[in-house]
């Protein structure tokens, strides 16, 4: 038995009976997992922990060191702003004298 129709047109594929071995697969359908050891599992998570650590510890000390050391006041603004200290509000009625 062959695998040619009536006009020679020769399509032997893989479910041909006259195939003489069956076609296997190139890769496996299910490849094995590796099992990781716990040691490697507690290194990954601890490595994990490590990084969001330094990563915290970074960003805090940018935002520290990114506050400005001294407050700048609006003249303009400062007689009416109840936020501005006495001082502050003096200097800027000495500054336009």
């Amino acid at each position: 038995m062959n695998c040619c129709d009536e006009y020679g047109d020769c399509r032997q594929g893989r479910d041909c009976p006259a195939r003489v071995a069956p076609i296997g697969r190139r890769t496996p359908r299910y490849p094995e997992a590796v099992p990781e050891s716990r040691s490697r599992i507690y290194l990954r998570s601890l490595a994990k922990a490590l990084l969001l650590t330094l990563a915290v510890i970074l960003v805090s000390a940018l935002t520290v060191a990114l506050i400005p050391k001294s407050v700048r006041y609006d003249c303009a603004t400062a007689e009416i702003h109840p936020d501005v200290p006495p001082a502050a509000k003096a200097k800027c009625r000495n500054r336009f004298l």
